[in-house]
């Protein structure tokens, strides 16, 4: 499972591992979803020039 060697192969804090394997894995187009959508949501704001203040906090630079 692709979830051990994430685990394994990076710094995993070990309260993590139940969230990863039993939540995220559990609802995983869910996040795929709400994340990608998320993105979409800041980069429109950025590119039309709306609210550039409150979507520049989402992470999401213009440039990447």
């Amino acid at each position: 499972m692709w979830i051990d060697r994430f685990q394994y192969g990076h710094a995993v804090s070990p309260f993590m591992v139940p969230i990863l394997r039993g939540f995220v894995l559990a609802h995983a187009t869910a996040i795929a979803y709400l994340a990608a959508y998320g993105e979409l949501a800041i980069e429109l704001t950025l590119v039309s020039g709306l609210l550039v203040c409150v979507a520049s906090t989402g992470g999401k630079s213009a440039a990447s």
